[in-house]
């Protein structure tokens, strides 16, 4: 689940392109990771005339929204549903996401073009629909993006239940269960390599 910060750290940068280049963040994150309370560090490009911007950009390659505690009037079940598809996540392809399927995502223009690519259970030439698409799609990709090496940042994001008839709890168990073991299948035969 992911917390607020419990410190948040601000730092300003005007024309910061060498000192970024040379590391001078490391420090400030390395200090950081050795503390028991929740941190972020936001950076703030002042109007930056060299390449400092690009830097900044350059943080995460994937940026996925995460309703993680923030599940405001979701019944029960799909809470369970939700947790118990996560523990399985986790433990069957060892994606350390806490919200796959939340469905905001944002990819660098050259990540999202690698990893669609590789995508093996909804190819882009397929007709896909349904909520059952959407467990194995996201799962894959997220799984993907690991396996390669990308960098992957969730933000918390504010979600309020709206009842729908489009999940069906057991069908969209059964099938997501199912993704699951076929993504972990095609893994062990070398196919995402």
């Amino acid at each position: 689940m992911i917390k607020p910060p419990f410190l948040s750290i601000v730092i300003p940068a005007y024309n910061e392109a060498h000192n970024m280049q040379n590391g001078v963040l490391d420090g400030v994150v390395s200090f950081l990771k050795t503390k028991n309370y929740t941190w972020e560090v936001i950076l703030v490009d002042d109007g930056s005339t060299d390449d400092t911007k690009r830097l900044l950009l350059k943080t995460h390659d994937i940026v996925i929204g995460s309703r993680a505690g923030r599940r405001k009037g979701a019944p029960l079940s799909r809470i369970i549903m939700a947790r118990g598809f996560m523990l399985l996540r986790t433990l069957t392809l060892g994606i350390d996401v806490a919200d796959t399927q939340c469905g905001f995502k944002a990819f660098r223009r050259e990540v999202a073009h690698d990893l669609f690519d590789r995508l093996q259970l909804y190819r882009t030439n397929q007709t896909n629909e349904g909520s059952r698409v959407t467990a194995g799609f996201d799962v894959e990709l997220l799984y993907l993006a690991k396996r390669r090496g990308y960098s992957i940042k969730e933000v918390p994001v504010a979600w309020r239940y709206v009842e729908t008839r489009r999940v069906n709890p057991i069908r969209d168990s059964i099938e997501g269960l199912r993704d699951l073991l076929r993504i972990r299948l095609l893994a062990l035969r070398g196919v995402y390599e």
